[in-house]
């Protein structure tokens, strides 16, 4: 999932993320691939705090 999420470029774009605290809201969590991208993202983008909430955990067993 590599470069999947990203920051609008714009002139406002850092200074509003930059010290927020974000919360990232998920219908399912399986790997946690999406959500850490996503944060990621968030963070080198400058936001101080980033946290998710998850709907539904995919149990590890049920994958094969």
């Amino acid at each position: 999932m590599q470069r999947a999420f990203g920051v609008m470029p714009s002139s406002s774009s850092s200074t509003y993320i930059s010290g927020k605290r974000i919360l990232l809201v998920d219908d399912v969590f399986t790997t946690g691939s999406t959500v850490n991208a996503a944060a990621s993202v968030l963070k080198s983008s400058g936001a101080e705090w980033v946290c998710a909430a998850v709907l539904t955990v995919q149990p590890s067993g049920s994958l094969k």
